[in-house]
C-alpha cells in the first residue's frame, strides 16, 4: 500500500449507508473550542465512547456503530497524520483518508469519508460498509 495511493480519485462513501458524512463533535478533553484541532477531533472520535454534543442519541449510536465496524475490519486505529487535503486515519490493516470541515466557532462540522486503502477484501466488512464501497475501485472483493 502507497501513501501516495491517496491521490488518485476517490468516491465519497455513501451517505445513505454511512452517516458518518455528517457528524458533530465534542471538544470536552480540551481547554477551548480554539485549541481543537481537526487531529484531535479523529483523536477523541476513535479514543472515546462520550456522545457528541449536538448528536442526538440515534446519531451518536451511528457513529458508534460505524466507528466499531471499521475498527472490526481494518484493525485497532493506530492513530492519524496530515497528507496533502486529506487527514488519513491509520488502522492495523489499513487507512481512511477524510475530510473535515469546521463551523466557523470550531464547535462542529462535517466528516467526508473517502475510499479506504487496505488489503483486506471487502468481503470481510460489515454488510453496510460492503454496500456503500462496493464502487471503490481499489478494493479486494
Amino acid at each position: 500500500m502507497q501513501h501516495n495511493e491517496i491521490i488518485r480519485p476517490v468516491y465519497a462513501w455513501s451517505l445513505a449507508a454511512m452517516t458518518l458524512m455528517t457528524v458533530f463533535f465534542q471538544p470536552q478533553a480540551f481547554a477551548s473550542t480554539e485549541d481543537l484541532t481537526e487531529q484531535a477531533m479523529i483523536e477523541q472520535l476513535f479514543l472515546t465512547d462520550t456522545p457528541l454534543p449536538g448528536a442526538t442519541p440515534e446519531k451518536h449510536a451511528e457513529l458508534l456503530t460505524i466507528r466499531d465496524g471499521a475498527v472490526a475490519w481494518l484493525g485497532n486505529y493506530q492513530g492519524v497524520r496530515t497528507e496533502g487535503d486529506y487527514l488519513v486515519i491509520e488502522f492495523e490493516h489499513g487507512e481512511v483518508p477524510v475530510t473535515i470541515v469546521l463551523e466557523e466557532n470550531g464547535e462542529s462540522g462535517a466528516i467526508g469519508a473517502q475510499c479506504p486503502i487496505t488489503d483486506v477484501p471487502l468481503s470481510q466488512a460489515p454488510e453496510d460498509f460492503q454496500m456503500a464501497l462496493a464502487e471503490c475501485p481499489d478494493l479486494v472483493p
